[in-house]
């Protein structure tokens, strides 16, 4: 789902398009959320590090990479984690 005000040339393409007001503070109004077909491409790296028998540091990085079919809706981000595992025996 692609989702700003901005992308008005998804209209002719979008399966379903509806007001969005929870981002509408953050747009100056309440954005138009669009349904269209679409390809997302996700990538992600991590590593845990082994501290004791039991726990463990988690990092991990998260990339994804989403593209309308038709008409110009694209977007991408990253994503990094960092955390601690711990296993209860």
């Amino acid at each position: 789902m692609f989702n700003t005000a901005a992308w008005a040339s998804l209209t002719p393409y979008s399966k379903a398009q509806a007001t969005d007001p929870v981002f509408s503070s953050a747009f100056g109004g309440a954005p138009t959320a669009y349904r269209v077909d679409a390809q997302t491409d996700r990538y992600e790296l991590g590593v845990n590090i082994a501290l004791r028998g039991n726990d463990a540091l988690d990092f991990g990085w998260s990339h994804f990479d989403s593209r309308a079919s038709h008409g110009s809706g694209k977007y991408d981000g990253d994503v990094f984690r960092v955390g601690y595992l711990y296993r209860f025996r």
